[in-house]
């Protein structure tokens, strides 16, 4: 059976790319109007289903995590027909300025094996914004300064403890499994250090 968020049972997720790209669209059994597709990703974001999904992510059977990998796409991804064209999607500015602990469970994927490719697919889509890069850098528990409370709480010129969890993926890298460790790596590499010079790599004392 196929895990789904109880908002999403009227709904069949497919994966279809769109304009030339990898992303991946959200379709209905019947013909939606942009209103009810807003009102469904509002009630997922409303109900901390992102969150949960990022925390038993491992968890679920394999065409599940598929399955959530797909609703991770398309709700990060969906802006109001209404917004301005250059806005965020709803979804990143509320994860980034009031859910931070979307991105880090996210991250903490990569501690399972189950997890980890899953995981990290939707990070590097997610983590092209400097803002929530910026989460994953600035991460250090509930440190004053730390971006566990929003992107506009961090203090880019404190020393961290080193216990955040951009720390944890030279573990990840260096101890994990080859398939685990090269999915982290890619992450850490094409998406955090990309942003690195931008955003002021965090420093330890």
């Amino acid at each position: 059976m196929r895990f789904y968020p109880s908002c999403l049972t009227p709904y069949t997720i497919t994966p279809l790319p769109v304009a030339g790209t990898d992303a991946f669209p959200l379709h209905t059994e019947t013909e939606t109007s942009p209103e009810q597709i807003y009102q469904l990703v509002s009630g997922i974001i409303e109900e901390d289903l992102l969150y949960l999904l990022a925390v038993h992510l491992s968890k679920l059977p394999f065409e599940s995590r598929k399955d959530t990998q797909v609703i991770f796409s398309y709700v990060f991804r969906f802006r109001p027909p209404t917004a301005p064209p250059n806005s965020e999607p709803i979804a990143l500015t509320h994860v980034i300025d009031k859910r931070p602990q979307v991105l880090v469970e996210l991250c903490r994927g990569y501690e399972t094996k189950e997890s980890a490719t899953f995981a990290g697919s939707v990070l590097r889509e997610i983590l092209k914004s400097e803002a929530a890069a910026a989460i994953i850098l600035f991460d250090d528990g509930d440190e004053p300064g730390s971006s566990s409370r929003g992107a506009g709480g961090i203090d880019r010129d404190r020393p961290q403890s080193g216990k955040g969890v951009f720390w944890d993926f030279f573990d990840w890298i260096d101890k994990s499994s080859f398939e685990v460790a090269a999915d982290a790596f890619t992450t850490f590499r094409v998406r955090l250090i990309q942003h690195g010079p931008f955003l002021q790599t965090p420093r330890v004392p």
